[in-house]
């Protein structure tokens, strides 16, 4: 499966920005998005977390703004695979700087 730039820079934009689990950003829904105050809301935290609202920047905004909007969710078949892309090249990074910490 291929995954498209833009959807995978805008999902690692968002954790970025965030701090927000991945699992997390695949339930965002986009009546989570507040384009005008650029508010991101999470209503489905996972493991007992609260629900959180971020101040985000213009250019996440921009970036979720021009995804496809083809479902009431954000969430795209896709993102399954780019979880385990981001947890190998975290796993990765981290045997490559020695710092094994959870990751072993």
């Amino acid at each position: 499966m291929s995954l498209k730039p833009a959807r995978t820079a805008t999902f690692l934009q968002a954790l970025k920005e965030t701090a927000m689990r991945s699992g997390e950003a695949k339930r965002l829904h986009w009546t989570d998005i507040d384009s005008e105050k650029h508010l991101l809301r999470l209503d489905e935290p996972e493991k007992g977390s609260n629900p959180r609202i971020w101040k985000v920047t213009a250019k996440l905004i921009a970036m979720l703004n021009n995804l496809p909007r083809k479902a009431e969710s954000l969430r795209q078949r896709h993102l399954n695979t780019l979880k385990a892309i981001y947890i190998n090249a975290r796993k990765s990074l981290a045997a490559k700087l020695q710092n094994q910490g959870s990751w072993e």
